[in-house]
């Protein structure tokens, strides 16, 4: 989700307008709504220091609205947290552990068939079905490899690289 789509989703969630999140930004009356709906529509990318006082007026940590830096804990959590509200993905809690899982009224069945997919190759590596170099490859080429594909040429070319 981009940061124009986040900060609109948020600003609404806290009951902002966008001329009154602009003028508490000390941006003039005149151009408050107009410079918000620019930031919202992904025209114009705020500064750092814009998104830090956006983030207190909007009471939310910054990494809510700016792009959060998956290598950080923080950051994969954000990011998570943008797939609930995409995909309704979820914890749930099973035998004392956490697993993640997505709401099927809210994901595509596109994203479910394709969650498959990628379960079923995870399991084929697992097993020793396929290599971890071709696991790996599936990956970095989805969906040129898939299951989809098995009577394609480029699946049976890639199986056949083991």
């Amino acid at each position: 989700m981009s940061f124009g789509q986040r900060l609109k989703r948020i600003r609404n969630f806290r009951g902002f307008t966008m001329k009154q999140l602009g003028m508490n930004l000390n941006i003039p009356e005149r151009q408050a709504d107009v410079r918000i709906s620019q930031y919202e529509s992904d025209k114009k990318m705020p500064r750092k220091d814009i998104i830090e006082q956006m983030a207190r007026i909007l009471d939310v940590n910054e990494w809510a609205l700016d792009n959060p830096d998956i290598n950080t804990y923080y950051g994969a959590m954000y990011n998570l947290f943008e797939y609930y509200f995409s995909y309704g993905l979820h914890p749930i809690k099973i035998d004392g552990k956490v697993y993640l899982t997505i709401d099927k009224n809210i994901a595509m069945d596109s994203l479910v068939e394709s969650l498959h997919d990628w379960y079923d190759e995870y399991e084929a590596f697992q097993n020793g079905t396929i290599t971890k170099s071709q696991f790996i490859d599936w990956m970095l080429k989805y969906p040129e490899y898939s299951k989809k594909n098995i009577n394609k040429d480029p699946r049976k070319k890639w199986l056949e690289k083991k």
